[in-house]
């Protein structure tokens, strides 16, 4: 019992995974050198980027619980380190007769490098100058310039595998800058969409739904009785998580934008289909809680506990728990329990004393430790649960489920439109009833008081003060009572404008 991974197991699994797997690897990541990390010395740009993405996350997560303050300094200190250095490792390229800067002329390097510049300026900005700072900033510019190049020649000039990961990569990045960095957001906006109303990570969103490839199931229900669920995926498992990512942080972002929630409906709507099928085919084709290598399973636990948090609930209102896409217990825990093996994670931390294994090991340990709702429970408990939860195999129910739920939220919201527009159109009637009473009523009252009389004779008394005393004070009463017709919609109006510029 003692080799068992996760002991003591009266701790929670979330004190197991930061106290011992979360800064060891950290610590590895780190190197014994003073003045560099780990990826520095094979001279990986991407590799070194994605360490102070990681580093930043493992930080963030020993500064909330008060630990570790020693490896939190180095962790800024060294991340800042890192960051100088990639700027010294940029490269100019010539597009339509601009120079940007890009890393290796590779897309997928410079969407990560470009975001962990930025995530290094936004966290450890004191350990830059002023001129550092600028550096940043406009490199940065430059290169989600060179992005949008990028990605319109994508299917043209740009051939090489992994292409859905690469532009992936680039939603996840301008995701990113759109909400911590709207200035350089904005600036590419100008540049390039200017007369359209488009962005990059809308565009790309478009085309990774587009390409996806639809595949059918068949999954044994019973002896001699088979049934086919509708999947889809990308090239890979590995291609597969990372879209399925952007697009769930997509999804989130547009569902807390009321603006980009109305505007991005039907989209947004296919991205909830998209990653309902991309999960069913990562639970379908799971054995043990694995897929295909190394680097897959890691990617795949990555993105399949992270969906959680990013997709959307059922119902509406939401309750708190009333998820549309809960990982599975029991596939999930052996997929940890098989990446957090000793015969895989070394005594030093490393995955297999392989840097980008161990750099997307790191990113998996710490989305389940911040995403995955069980890993507050203790050890024990969770392995309890997982033996009690676990069927043969994922059954097809729970994809008719999440099917099922998916096409109920979809015609919640179609009630709720069609009773918004019921309501509309009621208010809009009585505001014609109460116009076609008000002109009327207006002559009447005015004629028996004597306000509609203006005299055009210098001999006679000029009532034209008592009119316009009269219109004012009818204008006023008949706008009040269409402002109490329309009180609710105002209301509405208000508040999504509060929304708006509050965010």
């Amino acid at each position: 019992m003692d080799s068992l991974p996760f002991a003591p197991y009266s701790d929670t699994l979330q004190e197991i995974l930061r106290r011992k797997y979360i800064k060891r690897v950290a610590e590895w990541l780190l190197s014994n050198d003073e003045h560099s990390v780990l990826a520095q010395k094979a001279g990986s740009v991407w590799e070194s980027a994605l360490t102070i993405i990681s580093l930043a996350e493992a930080a963030e997560i020993f500064r909330a619980c008060n630990e570790e303050p020693e490896l939190q300094a180095e962790i800024k200190s060294k991340s800042a380190t890192v960051a100088r250095w990639l700027l010294e490792k940029k490269c100019d390229d010539q597009r339509r007769n601009e120079t940007y800067y890009c890393w290796e002329k590779v897309t997928w390097d410079t969407a990560v490098v470009t975001r962990s510049l930025l995530i290094a300026l936004s966290k450890y900005r004191a350990e830059f100058s002023e001129e550092k700072q600028q550096e940043i900033l406009d490199t940065a510019k430059t290169a989600i310039y060179w992005l949008h190049c990028r990605f319109d020649e994508w299917e043209t000039d740009v051939k090489y595998p992994f292409g859905p990961a690469d532009i992936a990569q680039i939603v996840i990045t301008m995701i990113y800058i759109r909400e911590h960095y709207p200035d350089i957001y904005e600036q590419a906006i100008q540049k390039f969409y200017s007369t359209e109303p488009k962005d990059l990570a809308t565009e790309i969103v478009k085309y990774l739904l587009h390409i996806k490839t639809e595949k059918s199931i068949t999954v044994q229900i019973s002896a001699g009785e088979t049934q086919d669920i509708v999947t889809c995926w990308w090239d890979d498992y590995f291609t597969t998580a990372e879209v399925i990512e952007s697009l769930a942080l997509f999804h989130a972002y547009c569902e807390n934008k009321p603006n980009l929630k109305e505007e991005h409906k039907e989209l947004l709507n296919s991205i909830k289909v998209a990653i309902t099928e991309a999960c069913t085919y990562f639970e379908q084709n799971q054995v043990d809680g694995t897929w295909g290598s190394h680097i897959d399973t890691i990617k795949v636990i990555h993105a399949y506990v992270m969906i959680r948090k990013m997709a959307p609930r059922r119902t509406q209102p939401n309750p708190k728990d009333d998820w549309l896409l809960v990982p599975e217990i029991h596939t999930t825990f052996k997929a940890l329990r098989w990446i957090c093996d000793d015969k895989q994670i070394f005594a030093d931390g490393s995955f297999l004393h392989t840097m980008f294994l161990t750099i997307f090991y790191s990113q998996a340990l710490v989305e389940v430790y911040n995403s995955w709702e069980p890993a507050k429970s203790s050890v024990d408990k969770l392995y309890d649960d997982v033996v009690w939860s676990s069927p043969v195999r994922t059954t097809p129910e729970r994809s008719k489920r999440l099917k099922l739920s998916l096409k109920h939220r979809e015609l919640q919201e179609e009630t709720e439109q069609l009773i918004e527009r019921k309501d509309r159109l009621k208010k809009v009637l009585f505001t014609l009833i109460a116009t076609a009473i008000s002109l009327p009523l207006f002559i009447v009252i005015g004629h028996f008081t004597e306000r509609l009389k203006i005299s055009i004779d210098a001999d006679m008394p000029d009532k034209r003060g008592d009119f316009f005393e009269y219109a004012g004070v009818y204008i006023v009463v008949f706008g009040g009572l269409i402002t109490l017709i329309w009180r609710d919609r105002i209301k509405d109006k208000i508040r999504q404008l509060k929304a708006r510029y509050s965010s």
